[in-house]
């Protein structure tokens, strides 16, 4: 690269819909965009992430449409194995040529993975791949395919319980240093969210639980609606849309539903929502072992209180912020209890403690630092601190 020329990345997004990983692709581009770097971005066109791209930078992020690999949701089979590899061979050719014009490309998603292990090897950039998923054994196998290679310049793993999994797995493969920590963070706004005391004041006597995701098995929302069924003087708000691959599980649970639930479908503007619900309590009872656990941090900044199940990432997640834990229906059971029964001030000091130690500990500031000393190099790093020093 020339003396005094900007770093030119590239962002991949295997998706075209926003979830939790294109959330973080997202939180990437403003920071990159935000210390001066030449940033453009490749995804599939047409869908609610193009829509949040042109929204939130507008012309500031150049977005250049690729096809999105469809598999079937649920465990893979060899079928999704061969559709992934015409996938890869139909679009090698189109984004090496777009690659061949950048200095670093980052890729946000693993079905893009084996696609860009083979362009990497025919381009001079740097390759950056995002891994948001505790994957099967041989997903871990891809992952240490991409570590190998001369043209990895890291592998970002986004809380504590991916990363000790995959050097668990991949040992050795490890050793060289491109296996990188980057910890999910909360949006700018919410890590500057001011806490609210919800818990006193008048209309605040029926208490308002949260439940924020996808409604999925997986996440354990029927634990909420066998909740509210026990808890009927308490307010319970579904914040998620129905599961793409499983919409019956949604409809079930709203047959089974009674009046004091409410299911808001999809919604963009949680920290909002939230607010205008009102919430005192958030719940994240997911069955499977959560990776990092948004949801749990985005209900705690925005002042409830938070139990969460502790499984996986969402175990590191509440030794650090205090959220509290339960393992079964029971636990689920005494934590409501234990909120009805205390008093308001009680509860507005816990959440109180819960909200100042993640907006301290996954700060968007602490996301940006980190991102910039990995992806941006000298040049991004040194913005960064002059922006911070203003």
């Amino acid at each position: 690269m020339p003396p005094g020329a900007r770093s030119a990345i590239l962002l991949v997004d295997q998706f075209g819909e926003v979830g939790g990983g294109q959330t973080v692709y997202l939180q990437v581009a403003q920071t990159l965009l935000g210390a001066g770097l030449r940033v453009e971005a490749a995804l599939p066109v047409g869908g609610s992430l193009e829509h949040a791209i042109r929204s939130r930078f507008g012309g500031a992020l150049p977005c250049h449409g690729i096809p999105e690999a469809r598999l079937r949701p649920g465990q893979k089979t060899l079928r999704d194995a061969v559709d992934l590899a015409r996938y890869s061979a139909q679009v090698a050719a189109p984004l090496r040529h777009l690659a061949s014009r950048f200095d670093v490309v980052y890729v946000n998603g693993a079905r893009l993975f084996p696609l860009c292990l083979a362009v990497s090897s025919a381009v001079p950039a740097r390759f950056v791949y995002h891994v948001h998923l505790d994957y099967p054994r041989t997903g871990k196998l891809l992952i240490g395919a991409l570590l190998r290679h001369p043209r990895t310049d890291a592998v970002l793993v986004n809380s504590r319980f991916v990363l000790d999994r995959l050097q668990g797995a991949l040992g050795r493969l490890c050793a060289a240093g491109k296996l990188r920590l980057l910890e999910n963070a909360l949006s700018e706004p919410l890590s500057r969210a001011p806490f609210v005391d919800r818990w006193r004041g008048p209309g605040n006597a029926r208490l308002k639980v949260v439940l924020i995701g996808r409604i999925v098995r997986e996440k354990g929302q029927d634990i909420g609606v066998h909740l509210a069924a026990k808890f009927p003087m308490m307010e319970f708000h579904f914040l998620g849309a129905p599961d793409f691959g499983d919409p019956g599980f949604a409809r079930r649970l709203k047959a089974l539903a009674g009046g004091n639930v409410v299911f808001h479908g999809r919604v963009d503007d949680v920290a909002g929502e939230i607010g205008r619900i009102g919430a005192h309590v958030n719940l994240v009872p997911s069955r499977w072992a959560e990776p990092f656990g948004l949801s749990a941090i985005e209900g705690m900044a925005c002042s409830c209180l938070t139990v969460t199940s502790g499984r996986g990432g969402l175990g590191d997640i509440s030794a650090q912020t205090g959220a509290w834990v339960a393992h079964d229906a029971r636990e689920w059971e005494q934590a409501l209890e234990r909120i009805q029964r205390s008093s308001a001030a009680s509860m507005a000091s816990e959440a109180r403690r819960q909200h100042g130690r993640t907006t301290s500990r996954y700060s968007s500031e602490r996301f940006d630092r980190d991102l910039l000393r990995i992806l941006g190099g000298r040049e991004a790093a040194g913005t960064m601190r002059a922006l911070t020093q203003c």
